[in-house]
């Protein structure tokens, strides 16, 4: 059995377009370019992407990972095919929004706890646990102490993965987003910064301090279980993706409402709207939106639409006919 944090979980598959203010690492100029120039997708890499038929425009669903490796480009030739035929990108948040100045600041200062008292707001037995993986990771715990508790778990998340090579400046949003303009298209979200950021203070206390638990204790397991989660990704791997997802929010269900499902009902109304609309689109958000009860398919199959997986490999390598055999005299 597979178990997850629900904070790991929730940065790479589900939320968090905003990871990258939770301690990720920027990852060394042209990386990318140099991963993507010595390697190929693999012919059965499909990703997740979705064409979804029965309104008027051209519509592409696609699931994101925040967080992915140098090695994990060039994508799934699925994500190519849906951006080209798309004048307009959707995302969680609109594209360049979490750069902007104004909105770090926003984060910093709303997941900051006055008095820097964080010992004091938890048990001693979570404290130590923040202790013990400070000293292990060389993470300032004064720093840790100014945070509030999900920011706290969020910290440790967020370590964990970079230390696995995953980067939220190599996730989705940051790669399509950052091609937007050159390329001539339009770009939105579906909410807004500050409403993401607001989200994790309606989560109570217990709760806050259970994912700083679990975000410590599987921080040590994080390469098998972020690379499970890629893979599944990766194949375009829907069921097991959901699987994983499930596993992990079944004793949450609150956490999975509020970060999941209301979300995912909320997004319905501009999503039919853009379906609806007279230009083609690629929606873009975290794949584990889309999966699942209450997740985007399943919403948008129950509202009539039909979704179809977008299967485009790259072309196999052409190989040289065999000589013609000579008749027989």
């Amino acid at each position: 059995m597979i178990r997850r944090s629900i904070p790991s979980l929730l940065l790479s598959a589900a939320f968090l377009s905003f990871s990258s203010t939770a301690g990720a690492q920027e990852a060394p100029a042209g990386i990318v370019a140099a991963a993507a120039a010595e390697s190929s997708p693999a012919p059965g890499d499909s990703g997740m992407v979705w064409k979804v038929t029965g309104g008027k425009a051209v519509f592409h669903l696609a699931g994101s990972l925040h967080l992915l490796k140098p090695s994990s480009y060039p994508l799934p030739a699925a994500y190519d095919r849906a951006y080209a035929e798309s004048s307009r990108v959707v995302m969680e948040v609109m594209p360049g929004e979490m750069e902007k100045p104004e909105t770090i600041q926003r984060i910093v200062r709303q997941s900051m706890l006055p008095g820097a008292d964080l010992q004091k707001q938890i048990s001693p037995e979570t404290w130590q646990a923040v202790e013990t993986w400070s000293a292990g990771t060389g993470t300032s715990t004064d720093m840790l102490k100014r945070m509030k508790p999900w920011m706290v778990s969020l910290t440790v998340a967020m370590t964990a993965y970079s230390k696995e090579g995953y980067r939220a400046n190599l996730g989705l949003e940051k790669h399509f987003g950052g091609r937007l303009k050159q390329d001539g298209k339009t770009g939105e979200g579906l909410e807004t910064a500050a409403y993401q950021i607001g989200l994790f203070d309606t989560l109570g206390a217990p709760l806050q301090e259970k994912m700083i638990l679990q975000a410590v204790k599987e921080a040590g397991e994080m390469r098998v279980n972020a690379d499970k989660l890629y893979e599944a990704w990766r194949a375009g791997d829907a069921a097991g993706l959901g699987a994983l997802m499930s596993k992990s929010m079944e004793e949450y269900p609150d956490l999975s409402k509020v970060l999941l499902t209301d979300r995912n009902a909320a997004w319905m109304k501009r999503i039919t709207e853009l379906l609806e609309g007279g230009e083609n689109t690629m929606l873009l958000v975290g794949a584990g939106h889309i999966v699942g009860t209450g997740g985007l398919l399943e919403l948008l199959e129950n509202r009539g639409y039909h979704c179809e997986k977008l299967l485009v490999f790259p072309p196999l390598e052409e190989k040289p006919a065999p000589p013609a055999l000579k008749k027989a005299a």
